[in-house]
């Protein structure tokens, strides 16, 4: 099971790098697909037994931190908006602390705090 789904992820995040495909950008449905579905099995493939596994989560966190670098040809603008790029962002956070996602206080802060 994790080959198919390395398979799947990295096809997704066209992550091949065969001839012509180097410069292939995925949509940001796609983007927004392959981050949610890292949120859910990304831990089990991180540290799973398969380093089949762990090798495809390693290189799709690489091009989505990629992807989030680039720019618009002939702009400075970024190629995603910035809800996608935050969304990779968060996902490498998460990544980084053992995939364990930020979680944010519900309590309203009072004007002398």
């Amino acid at each position: 099971a994790p080959r198919i789904i390395a398979n799947i992820i990295k096809d997704l995040a066209k992550c091949s790098m065969q001839e012509g495909d180097a410069d292939s950008i995925p949509a940001e449905h796609i983007v927004e697909c392959i981050c949610t579905l890292l949120f859910s099995i990304g831990y089990e493939l991180d540290n799973g037994k398969s380093k089949l596994g762990q090798d495809a989560v390693k290189q799709v966190c690489g091009r989505l931190l990629e992807l989030k670098n680039r720019k618009k040809a002939g702009s400075k603008s970024p190629l995603y908006s910035n809800r996608i790029n935050f969304l990779i962002q968060d996902v490498i956070d998460a990544r980084a602390n053992n995939w364990k996602r930020k979680t944010f206080k519900s309590a309203a802060k009072t004007k002398d705090e």
